[in-house]
């Protein structure tokens, strides 16, 4: 394993990562789409780009607050939003049953058929950012990290691909497709458009995992017992060694407790 640091860092620039977002999803149909029914809009609702953006503020700004990795990579020319292991970060359900049993009720069957319940990272949203000139490689820096710790805890990523065309590349990082699904039928059409006899979009869930993942679907793990990895040097860190100094030191000092929380918004996707 590689021991370069890591290329990409967690930042709290809600500001500059949701532009960076807002720059690379605002054309996509299937996106805006998916906006709308989460979001509640009626999609034959005028749908500003000044809405658009102030939803991806909130967007990324309940991932920072909810326990959410908020990713950059060279000064924001790709960024990311992410849920480590254990994190669940949701919105509730819509008003559209219909929209609610393919990408809640029927997403999460399918997903517990190949990993169970046990802890995954979910990567949520990844793009370029459109308002700067393109870096060579910054999303596929992005990608190897969380590959790498992906290895490293020994735990799977999961991400949808909303796109042909960007299936085909997380196939080229090493993600297999496990399901795909529709949906947008009756509603609209493949460019988004009104159409009572619309064809929709089609996506699809994907994995990533270097070990035998009908191994890691039959174990029973929880997130706290992964592998503790700085995300910087991608050295495992020693939480015996930690706790046994602080029992040691706090026989003379009065230290702060150290506290772990754990996030639940609705379910883990």
């Amino acid at each position: 394993m590689s021991k370069e640091p890591s290329p990409i860092n967690q930042t709290t620039d809600i500001v500059s990562v949701a532009e960076a977002l807002h720059s690379s999803f605002k054309a996509s149909a299937s996106f805006s789409y998916f906006l709308k029914k989460i979001f509640n809009i009626e999609l034959d609702e005028k749908f500003s780009d000044h809405r658009n953006k102030a939803i991806m503020y909130y967007y990324t700004s309940m991932y920072s607050d909810l326990g959410g990795e908020v990713i950059e990579c060279d000064d924001f020319n790709a960024v990311a939003l992410i849920s480590p292991p254990g994190v669940h970060i949701d919105f509730s359900e819509t008003k559209d049953t219909r929209f609610n049993k393919v990408w809640y009720e029927d997403y999460d069957t399918h997903l517990e058929s190949f990993i169970g319940e046990n802890p995954f990272y979910y990567i949520n949203l990844v793009g370029r950012n459109f308002n700067q000139e393109k870096k060579k490689g910054t999303v596929t820096k992005i990608f190897n990290h969380y590959m790498k710790m992906s290895d490293l805890k020994g735990c799977p990523i999961v991400l949808e691909a909303i796109s042909e065309e960007s299936k085909n590349i997380y196939e080229h990082y090493g993600f297999k497709t496990v399901h795909s699904f529709s949906y947008g039928q009756n509603e609209v059409d493949e460019k988004g458009q009104i159409d009572p006899k619309g064809k929709g979009f089609v996506a699809y869930l994907m994995l990533y995992y270097s070990g035998d993942l009908n191994e890691y679907k039959n174990k029973v793990v929880e997130a706290s017992e992964l592998p503790k990895i700085n995300p910087k040097t991608y050295e495992v860190i020693d939480v015996k060694m930690i706790t046994s100094c602080f029992k040691e030191c706090n026989t003379t000092y009065a230290l702060e407790p150290i506290t772990s929380v754990g996030i639940a918004v609705n379910k883990e996707k």
